[in-house]
């Protein structure tokens, strides 16, 4: 018989490789037989993060409101279930609404782990509505107040792609470098940046 540590690991691996039907049938079964609040409430807000991801929009909120009232310390998961709100306003083009949720999280939830991310698809938002100028005045405020997030190098990428198309061919090269240049580069990002620099130098006539 699998214990709970197992489950759980097999859970979490359903949850990162977007199994979120089946992440969310192993989650209420260790949320049931929990037994503890920490792990309860952690279950709990993975399942609430994963009908989000899958659409399922109402059965989200309604879980949501539940577990903010049920737990009550748990401004970082008010915060995690408000960005996915947010992204899943963007996923269906309703950008207005993305935004609304995203805002709420910097004037909100400034603390949290959501923030930078929150502000990163603010300027991803600002970008797919034709305000460049305005989405790398973003980005430039995001790697200035949260300059050790894990989303920084996702805007590294963000400004490259941005310079590029407004031909500042150095900027654009200089931002794809700070990946290509990391030994640590995320290995989903690695190749999308180091495929750029090389069009950015193509198109500049460097090479």
């Amino acid at each position: 018989m699998p214990t709970a540590s197992t489950t759980r690991e097999v859970a979490n691996l359903l949850f990162d490789n977007g199994a979120y039907a089946d992440a969310i049938k192993q989650y209420t079964s260790l949320s049931q037989s929990a037994k503890s609040d920490t792990d309860r409430q952690y279950y709990d807000a993975r399942i609430i993060i994963a009908r989000y991801r899958r659409d399922e929009f109402a059965a989200a909120e309604k879980d949501a409101n539940i577990f903010l009232k049920k737990y009550g310390d748990a401004e970082s998961d008010a915060a995690s279930f408000e960005l996915e709100k947010g992204l899943s306003y963007y996923r269906k083009e309703e950008y207005a609404n993305a935004r609304k949720s995203f805002d709420r999280i910097v004037d909100k939830y400034d603390d949290s782990p959501s923030a930078p991310y929150a502000m990163y698809w603010t300027g991803k938002t600002l970008e797919v509505t034709s305000k460049q100028p305005e989405a790398l005045k973003q980005y430039e405020t995001l790697m200035k107040n949260y300059p050790s997030s894990p989303v920084v190098p996702r805007v590294y990428l963000a400004l490259g792609n941005i310079y590029y198309g407004l031909e500042k061919w150095d900027e654009s090269i200089r931002n794809y470098k700070l990946i290509v240049d990391n030994p640590d580069a995320d290995a989903s990002l690695l190749p999308l940046a180091m495929n750029n620099l090389i069009e950015t130098y193509e198109t500049a006539g460097i090479f």
